[in-house]
């Protein structure tokens, strides 16, 4: 019993002690980055905004903060129609002939014209307004744009080209609007100064029709 009685006593340590060799550590790490006065002083602000940057950063490019769609749409068809020059003498003293492409396109130079049955459904729930459609066209060795005809010009071409009647529909315009839940249909119309061959080898063709508010629909095609 006295040996019970002499026995030094044992105390466990405190384990919700802070360790000052790991304070000083950690406190070391981030002088690193930061002064150490400034991070004495601000010490508990400083972390609270790196935290919050580092969560933002993760929400950004895991695509939680991104734009929601306000439509979705399909391309029901697309035709190609190459165009090669051919001379017309009376091209010059009658205005009214009808040039080998789009208006505006030189008379001596081969051309694609590019015909689309678009789709575009509103499903977000407010009325959709198209404001603009335009293709892109990547090629090899470049990119080329191509802004859609309006509906004078569409039917420009039809009378140019009976061949292209079996596409002929009612175009897709600018300022359409869509109501909520309602789908559009309409034909586009896009033109390339290049060759049948050039179109074959193309690597990519995507035709984007843009809104007043919201995300652009991009429509990819083979």
């Amino acid at each position: 019993m006295l040996a019970a009685m002499n026995t030094p006593s044992f105390s466990m340590p405190n384990s919700s002690a802070p360790d000052p060799e790991q304070d000083d550590s950690l406190r070391a790490r981030l002088c690193r980055f930061l002064p150490c006065p400034l991070l004495q002083e601000y010490g508990l602000p400083i972390l609270i905004a790196l935290a919050v940057t580092s969560i933002g950063m993760v929400l950004f490019y895991t695509g939680v903060g991104s734009v929601a769609p306000v439509a979705s749409g399909s391309l029901a068809r697309l035709t190609m129609y190459p165009i090669h020059p051919v001379f017309n003498p009376n091209a010059e003293s009658d205005p009214n002939t009808p040039g080998p492409g789009m208006p505006g396109a030189p008379l001596d130079q081969d051309q694609v014209i590019v015909l689309g049955q678009v789709q575009v459904k509103n499903i977000s729930k407010a009325p959709l307004a198209i404001f603009d459609l335009s293709a892109q066209l990547t090629l090899p060795q470049e990119q080329q744009s191509s802004s859609g005809a309006s509906p004078t010009d569409i039917d420009r071409l039809f009378q140019g080209f009976p061949d292209l009647a079996p596409m002929r529909m009612q175009p897709l315009l600018r300022r359409q609007v869509i109501p909520p839940g309602q789908t559009a249909e309409g034909l586009v119309a896009f033109h390339y100064p290049i060759t049948q061959q050039q179109w074959q080898q193309r690597r990519k063709f995507q035709i984007t029709v843009s809104f007043d508010n919201g995300p652009s629909l991009v429509l990819h095609t083979p």
